[in-house]
């Protein structure tokens, strides 16, 4: 329906301008609701005034450490109240690339909401979008043409790297885990990464029996219930996961054509010729590295937005577009 409201109205370049900025707008108002949300949340006059955003009480048990012991007000889910914390950080990595890559807001204050949405992340803890806006910062550095101010700015980057991978308990966990190869097909695991392992062997196992039509878009958990229940996968069965995967699940859905189209909707915005072709790249890129990981389509939050964002930037035309166009009709 979002596609087709965008083919029948003719949106000019400042309505497309506007809808991105005030889309970067509305992310950080969220950001703001989040962190006034935390903060009262975390204070009590109970006997006194008295400031505690743990959850939960652990002994020994830091500010960061709370986080994954026990829960704290200012990370992960209990931090990021409008959205599950994959599509809040996606989102706010979507608003740190029209800050970076278009001229719509004024130097000063754009890097400033750049390091404001990277804390945000850093609070939300989704490991994918914590490297990707590591990804986005280092890939950055590349256009800086000021030698001094390069060199300043790459410091700059590995310290906050080192602050947001070190200081991240979540991350220190499963680097842990990497380096003593503790990530094996546990049928029961229930840690996200090892959930993630058999939802994934599960999907394959979908699709290499339906790879050309899919089973349908309804069937679609009842074909991975059936392999859960087959090969005993205790958590994805009892929590009904789907294949935490876009690529996978459009295939269990929609088999080979489903894809291909899924393919070419991308491909038609990476060959989109406008002045805004490193947005439309990161774009592109944040989606994908999202799609990895999660089903971002199984949710309105991932949907819309992407429905949006990508009707936006492929109505984003240069000028001389627009002219060679008018050129064109005004000839016939």
């Amino acid at each position: 329906m979002l596609p087709f409201i965008f083919m029948v109205n003719n949106y000019n370049q400042k309505d497309i301008k506007k809808a991105l900025v005030y889309f970067v707008y509305g992310v950080i108002i969220a950001c703001l609701i989040c962190y006034g949300n935390a903060l009262i949340s975390s204070i009590s006059f109970v006997n006194g005034f008295n400031f505690n955003s743990k959850l939960i009480s652990v002994e020994n048990n830091g500010f960061l450490e709370s986080s994954m012991y026990g829960g704290n007000h200012f990370f992960g889910d209990n931090f990021s109240i409008f959205h599950q914390s994959i599509y809040f950080s996606l989102q706010i990595n979507i608003a740190a690339v029209i800050l970076l890559f278009t001229d719509f807001f004024k130097a000063k204050y754009k890097y400033l909401l750049i390091v404001f949405f990277g804390l945000a992340i850093f609070q939300i803890s989704n490991r994918v979008n914590i490297l990707i806006y590591i990804f986005i910062i280092v890939s950055t550095v590349s256009y800086i043409r000021n030698k001094k101010i390069k060199l300043i700015t790459t410091l700059l980057v590995v310290a906050l790297t080192s602050i947001f991978v070190l200081g991240n308990s979540r991350t220190k966990e499963v680097l842990k885990k990497i380096e003593t190869f503790e990530y094996v097909l546990d049928r029961e695991s229930e840690d996200s990464f090892g959930t993630r392992l058999l939802v994934w062997d599960a999907s394959l196992e979908v699709i290499k029996n339906n790879p050309f039509l899919g089973v349908g878009v309804s069937n679609s958990y009842y074909a991975l219930k059936k392999v859960y229940k087959e090969k005993r996968y205790v958590i994805p069965f009892r929590n009904r996961l789907n294949s935490h995967n876009q690529y996978f699940q459009i295939f269990i859905e929609c088999g080979i054509l489903g894809i291909l189209v899924f393919l070419l909707i991308q491909v038609k915005l990476l060959s989109s010729n406008n002045k805004f072709k490193l947005l439309n790249i990161y774009v592109f890129l944040i989606f994908n590295l999202n799609f990895f990981f999660e089903s971002v389509f199984n949710r309105y939050s991932g949907l819309i937005c992407f429905v949006i964002l990508y009707c936006c930037l492929l109505s984003l035309k240069d000028k001389k577009q627009v002219k060679r166009r008018k050129i064109l009709f005004l000839s016939r």
